[in-house]
């Protein structure tokens, strides 16, 4: 499979590599420079990161988006686990109660028998 790069702009509508629309959060120059660390040596003096990146204010909306996608994937993440921890705990009663009712078997068959089965 060929692969073709070009640069984009946010805002953008590509395909992802499943042919599914997606929407272009950050343009190709932004995304090189996510992640990079930046130290005060790496900065001129006077200036923020922020400067040295060469991110605009726009970037903030890009940041409180990607919080907000993070969050919302986060949340339906907990839902399902919690889902999943009440079956969970569903099915621990159940083998609890079937292990009292054979807990009680022994117990009766210990009785009739007259001693430790």
């Amino acid at each position: 499979m060929e692969v073709r790069r070009r640069e984009v702009q946010q805002g953008e509508t590509v395909e992802n590599e499943n042919g599914d629309p997606k929407v272009i959060t950050h343009s190709s120059s932004s995304q090189k420079n996510m992640g990079k660390q930046r130290t005060a040596k790496d900065m001129p003096t006077g200036l923020s990161p922020r400067d040295v990146t060469g991110e605009t204010a726009g970037g903030d909306e890009v940041l409180v988006q990607h919080t907000t996608e993070i969050l919302a994937a986060i949340q339906e993440s907990k839902t399902a686990l919690e889902s999943q921890i009440a079956t969970l705990a569903g099915e621990v009663g159940l083998l609890r109660d079937e292990h009292n009712k054979f807990k009680d078997h022994v117990k009766a068959t210990e009785d009739t028998l007259g001693g430790t089965a």
